[in-house]
């Protein structure tokens, strides 16, 4: 479940969230492409995942012993499942290069959905029944509700009263509150939620402190991937808590301390790692 919120950080098409960052981030006139996205977070996907595996060692007090067991072989790929590989790997190469094509990423997963449908690897019917199509009508309202809240001057309140606390405190505390809140957001709420509530107040406190807007988005995006403390943070959480084999406390015991560690590598990542990133992308 943590190796999913982990990896779903690397690029735009791995959460709700980072597409929600994305959206709002047009409202102000700025753009991120698939591939600057993936310069920017995948290295701090790369970092936390030897830190993840190490955290739950010691967490968990494991001990190394040797397994014993034999797998079926697998059975070739079929021509469904091979075509269905070539159209998804398509749909990534697109999204790498939607900077390039003047393709939009919404334009992209549109295009791969019907592939799909067209050369018959998925039914109509069977999408029609199976797909929680009203996830799109949840995420779009939340869009709504963030765009009315900048509009109306909402955000900017908010943000004045939340980080007025802090202000003079300089770059790197105004950071960190940033991804604190969105920790403590994401652990009581979905992670989709807590970004669609705080990008446009994130947004507006970049705005009066005359910071990088690409940075205190993606920043935002990334600290509400860090659910690891609750069962009910994050989907992939809730379907490992659903099995009934992890307790509510192994979260705690296993996500406080890797809370930490990811928090450290953020702020490490945006002092050291991005300004250079950031030029290299020309963001």
């Amino acid at each position: 479940a943590f190796g999913c919120s982990i990896a779903g950080l690397a690029t735009p098409s791995g959460g709700a969230r980072n597409v929600i960052a994305i959206g709002f981030l047009q409202q102000y006139g700025m753009r991120i492409d698939y591939l600057d996205w993936v310069v920017l977070a995948a290295p701090i996907t790369l970092a936390l995942m030897p830190l993840l595996f190490v955290t739950l060692i010691l967490a968990n007090q494991l001990r190394n012993r040797s397994l014993d067991y034999h797998l079926p072989p697998a059975e070739p790929l079929r021509d469904r499942q091979l075509l269905a590989l070539g159209i998804l790997g398509g749909t990534f190469l697109l999204f790498l290069t939607s900077g390039r094509t003047g393709l939009t990423l919404g334009t992209v997963a549109m295009l791969g959905a019907i592939a799909m449908h067209v050369s018959g690897v998925l039914e109509w019917d069977d999408s029609r029944r199976r797909l929680r199509w009203g996830v799109m009508f949840i995420y779009g309202a939340a869009l709504t509700l963030g765009a009315a809240m900048v509009d109306h001057g909402v955000a900017e309140w908010l943000a004045l009263g939340i980080f007025g606390l802090v202000e003079g405190g300089g770059e790197l505390l105004l950071f960190s509150v940033i991804i604190l809140l969105g920790v403590a957001l994401t652990n009581i709420m979905s992670d989709g939620a807590a970004a669609a509530v705080l990008v446009p107040i994130t947004l507006a406190v970049g705005v009066a402190a005359g910071l990088d807007l690409a940075v205190v988005a993606i920043l935002t995006a990334i600290s509400t991937a860090f659910a690891f403390m609750t069962a009910f943070g994050t989907p992939p959480n809730l379907i490992v808590h659903a099995s009934g084999i992890p307790s509510s406390a192994d979260f705690v015991r296993n996500g406080v301390p890797m809370v930490l560690i990811a928090v450290l590598v953020l702020l490490a990542a945006q002092r050291y790692y991005w300004p250079i990133a950031l030029e290299w992308t020309g963001l």
